[in-house]
C-alpha cells in the first residue's frame, strides 16, 4: 500500500529539499535501486534526456510503454507523460519509474 504524508497527498511531500522524484522513490527503497539504474540506463543510452525536460503532464495511463521500465502504464494507474522537444516525441513513465529517473537527472546534474 502506497504511503502517504499526513495530509493524504503523495506529491506534498515532495519540498525544494525532497524533491518529488526523491519523496516517490522513498516509499519502496527496495525497487528504487533496480528502477534507479534502469533509468540511469535509458539516461546513458539517450533514450532519455538529463535534465528533464520542460513539459511533463500527469495522468491516467494510456498503456504506453513507460520509458523506464518497458511495462505498460495502464489506464487504471496514473502515470507522467514528458514532452521531449519539437519532433523528438514524448516519454511515458509510471510514478514510481518518473521518480527513479528524477532522481537520476539531479544526481548527475549534481555531479557535474
Amino acid at each position: 500500500m502506497r504511503k502517504h504524508n499526513d495530509s493524504g497527498n503523495l506529491f506534498a511531500a515532495a519540498s525544494a529539499e525532497a524533491p518529488l522524484g526523491a519523496a516517490i522513490a522513498a516509499q519502496n527503497p527496495t525497487d528504487e535501486e533496480r528502477l534507479r539504474k534502469l533509468a540511469g540506463e535509458a539516461i546513458a543510452a539517450g533514450m532519455l534526456p538529463s535534465p528533464r525536460a520542460s513539459r511533463l503532464w500527469g495522468g491516467p495511463g494510456i498503456g504506453a510503454g513507460c520509458a523506464v521500465c518497458g511495462e505498460p502504464v495502464g489506464r487504471e494507474e496514473l502515470g507522467f507523460e514528458l514532452e521531449l522537444g519539437a519532433g523528438s516525441g514524448e516519454r511515458h513513465f509510471h510514478v514510481r519509474c518518473f521518480a527513479a529517473w528524477d532522481v537520476e537527472c539531479q544526481q548527475q546534474a549534481a555531479a557535474e
